[in-house]
């Protein structure tokens, strides 16, 4: 990782990095909101197996989305 941070100038990783935060972090924000919401329902009337599919949903979204956009959003070598 230290390899890679010290090959890539950080102007070349500025522009990736802000585009990530403009776009990714606001529109997964608005996904985990939704999903909050459906956790609470389904607490709020004890749909324990679509409680326990939410929760799945909301860890996907937080760690696979962020893994494949960092991926995208990254200049390639």
């Amino acid at each position: 990782m230290a390899d890679l941070a010290s090959k890539l100038p950080l102007k070349r990783l500025e522009s990736p990095i802000q585009k990530f935060t403009k776009v990714a972090v606001p529109t997964d924000l608005q996904r985990l909101q939704q999903h909050q919401h459906n956790i609470e329902k389904f607490q709020r009337l004890q749909q324990w197996d679509r409680l326990h599919q939410e929760h799945v949903n909301a860890s996907d979204v937080t760690w696979c989305n962020y893994r494949r956009e960092m991926r995208k959003w990254m200049p390639r070598r």
